[in-house]
């Protein structure tokens, strides 16, 4: 054969090959679950250590056809590395925007760099991307945050929500020094500014919520779902432009509306002192009550002195003060946790994805899909493995409002949890 022909079969071959790992490719992408939100695994967004990554995100549609994406990383969490006399971070911020978790099709992405100097090793990060968002629209977007120099990297969701003027986005919370709170909650007292991109100087109308809500029932006491009572406990009104004059000193939740005909507005919550902290010896007291009999609680809560009364507390849980101060570490971490990431209407810890993730810690892997939360727990020690499925509650108030789906036979993994701590045992310790 010739060197010709040799040459000539050769490349045919390698067309064939080439064709035929092209066909593989689209095979697998058009089958399974390639891209789909709601086959990725985000169980760092509860998770994630104190030590890893951190990020605070804010979406806020800034006119008629973009939008933004306002980052905050806070001290020490970004790797500064040194060059020359400065010290440099590299972050690298990607979206992908979706229509749901079950589309495959991303509808735009977008990435930027975030170079950043310092004259210290250790600094916040602020910064922003803009992307394009016509009104109308509502989109799953999926952040990527990753840390150039330690090659670390977070993964976080948002519901994009542009379908009018009036949305909770078209609205952001600033200090007094204009300066973005990567929050929806004040404490007591705290001035603040509501600044939106619309143009308008009118007043708002301020629905007032002042309520004593209970907090999550056992996983497996099925009961009947409790309805919201919308009335709103007091009405206010206050001009756009003096809403930094206003003095909010009662614990509850405000709702801000610029027009009554919709649901749609801004609520600004008002916790303890100390949010998401729990620190006084009330709320410490409070917090322990999905491990407490009522006997245990009731003695308590009455008791003069709750400081020692709750020391003792876990000083007999744990047998000894060493075992007992860890015990404290863990237990208050998580409801600290539970306040930063599952408060809707009411405190974090109290809520049903509060109480799972306090007992039973952090899941092993959690899927979302656009009406539910799905929390699975497997090779956990006495523990057998268990998924617990939270539905979103259409809440105006907040996209953060989850009821657990109950069950009869989540109480002997229930009580098998709430006994390792009552044995001074911490459920699920990582």
């Amino acid at each position: 054969m010739s060197n010709n022909k040799c040459n000539l079969l050769s490349m045919n071959l390698k067309c064939l090959s080439r064709f035929f790992l092209n066909c593989l490719i689209l095979f697998l992408c058009s089958c399974g679950s390639i891209g789909k939100l709601s086959h990725q695994d985000f169980v760092d967004e509860i998770s994630s250590s104190e030590s890893a990554l951190q990020a605070d995100l804010l979406i806020f549609h800034s006119d008629s056809i973009k939008s933004c994406l306002f980052l905050h990383v806070p001290d020490q969490s970004a790797l500064f590395m040194r060059d020359s006399d400065m010290f440099i971070s590299k972050l690298k911020v990607s979206y992908e925007m979706h229509l749901n978790y079950e589309s495959k099709a991303i509808v735009d992405s977008g990435s930027k760099l975030i170079v950043k100097s310092s004259l210290s090793n250790s600094d916040q990060i602020n910064d922003s991307l803009v992307f394009p968002m016509r009104f109308g629209n509502k989109y799953i977007m999926k952040i990527t945050i990753k840390d150039l120099n330690r090659n670390a990297t977070i993964s976080r969701i948002l519901s994009v929500n542009k379908t009018s003027t009036f949305t909770r986005q078209n609205f952001m919370l600033l200090n007094l020094n204009s300066e973005i709170q990567y929050r929806n909650y004040i404490s007591n007292n705290e001035h603040f500014k509501l600044w939106s991109s619309n143009d308008f100087d009118e007043r708002y109308f301020v629905r007032c919520y002042f309520r004593k809500y209970p907090l999550a029932t056992p996983p497996f006491k099925v009961s009947e779902l409790q309805i919201f009572n919308y009335k709103a406990d007091s009405i206010f009104t206050v001009l756009a432009d003096s809403v930094s004059l206003l003095t909010l000193n009662r614990f509850g939740f405000y709702y801000f509306q610029v027009d009554t005909n919709r649901k749609d507005g801004f609520t600004i919550f008002q916790y303890n002192s100390d949010f998401p902290l729990v620190t006084n010896s009330l709320e410490l007291v409070e917090a322990t009550r999905y491990l407490t009999s009522n006997s245990e609680f009731k003695e308590l809560i009455t008791a003069k002195d709750k400081k020692s009364a709750i020391d003792n507390f876990w000083i007999k849980l744990g047998g000894n003060k060493e075992n007992a101060r860890e015990l404290i570490r863990t237990y208050y971490s998580r409801v600290q946790k539970a306040n930063k990431n599952f408060s809707s209407y009411m405190d974090g810890w109290k809520t049903d994805r509060g109480m799972i993730y306090i007992i039973f810690g952090s899941p092993s892997t959690v899927y979302k899909d656009d009406e539910s939360e799905y929390w699975n727990y497997t090779n956990q020690l006495y523990i057998p493995d268990q998924t617990f499925v939270f539905k979103r509650v259409a809440n105006p108030f907040t996209d953060n409002d989850y009821s657990l789906i109950r069950q009869p036979m989540f109480d002997s993994p229930y009580f098998m949890a709430v006994d390792q701590w009552r044995q001074g045992r911490i459920a699920n310790d990582k």
